[in-house]
């Protein structure tokens, strides 16, 4: 299976030049019949008013396990980052069931290493696929990684620039190294 997954303002170009034979839609406008669209398609309810919930994502993964494994798979939503990529990492966990959700999960953050995960979706999907949280855990776990990484910006004549901070871990270690310190004085 190929899988592509854009955006909705640059769906209809992408398909034009990938040629899906099955298409997902989570775009609020959704993408009308061009034809450059694939007859084979689902449209998802799932955005921040509806939220992911079972009734809602149980006919997307029903589609997905229905998908063969010559297909190609175009998924859009609004910016191609967050439900799209999502339901691509569904796709894929589905596709091949004998590789761990951990082994797809890392050739897509290589593949697209910009996308971020659903969180709401993740957690009802990996219910629904029966994969005892292994998805979640380790979607979780990335997320927690990229946002304690993240540097601090200041703007300077227009321009951002990091400013360095001492991380969590090492200020912790300095707290109980000073507090060690002042209890030898003390106690010497």
């Amino acid at each position: 299976m190929q899988i592509l997954i854009t955006d909705h303002n640059n769906a209809l170009a992408r398909a034009k030049a990938y040629g899906p034979s099955h298409l997902v839609d989570f775009s609020s406008k959704g993408l009308g019949r061009a034809n450059v669209l694939p007859e084979v398609r689902l449209h998802v309810e799932v955005n921040k008013k509806t939220g992911a919930t079972v009734e809602r994502l149980a006919p997307l993964i029903e589609f997905l396990e229905g998908v063969p494994a010559d297909a190609r798979l175009l998924v859009c939503c609004e910016f191609g980052v967050s439900r799209s990529a999502t339901a691509a990492l569904f796709a894929m966990c589905l596709h091949d069931r004998s590789v761990r959700p951990r082994v797809h999960f890392d050739r897509m953050k290589q593949a697209w290493p910009h996308v971020v995960l659903q969180r709401g979706m993740v957690r009802v999907g990996d219910r629904l696929m029966h994969l005892g949280g292994e998805l979640e855990a380790c979607v979780f776990q990335d997320a927690e990684k990229r946002v304690s990484r993240l540097p601090v910006l200041t703007v300077q004549e227009g321009a951002p620039v990091e400013v360095g901070i001492p991380s969590p871990a090492r200020s912790y270690l300095r707290r109980r190294l000073r507090t060690f310190l002042m209890w030898c004085l003390r106690h010497l």
